[in-house]
């Protein structure tokens, strides 16, 4: 979907929180789409490690569950949105123009 906009590209995809952190190191993308419920280490997890050890990576938490508190989590780990999985693409594309221009 990112890829179909045009605008944006797509430059990793992580299976992992863990492989999240390691392609975060390695591409340096200037935003990341970190789902919540990522295995061997979940994506607040992740969102945390990745903005201490590299600040200017803008991180937008998605998430199939419509919470105020994983969100709340999400933020305070360091990310600069969160969605729902159900947001539209056009919603998508906004949170990640909006962050880009912070």
């Amino acid at each position: 979907m990112v890829n179909a906009s045009g605008e944006f590209t797509v430059v990793g995809e992580a299976e992992n929180g863990e492989l999240a952190c390691v392609l975060a190191q390695q591409v340096q993308p200037h935003v990341i789409l970190m789902d919540v419920s990522m295995p061997r280490m979940n994506g607040i997890v992740a969102t945390r490690w990745i903005k201490d050890t590299l600040p200017k990576i803008v991180i937008i938490g998605l998430s199939v569950y419509p919470s105020a508190a994983v969100a709340q989590d999400m933020k305070a780990a360091g990310a600069s949105a969160y969605l729902t999985k159900e947001a539209s693409p056009e919603e998508l594309y906004q949170a990640i123009r909006a962050a880009l221009t912070v």
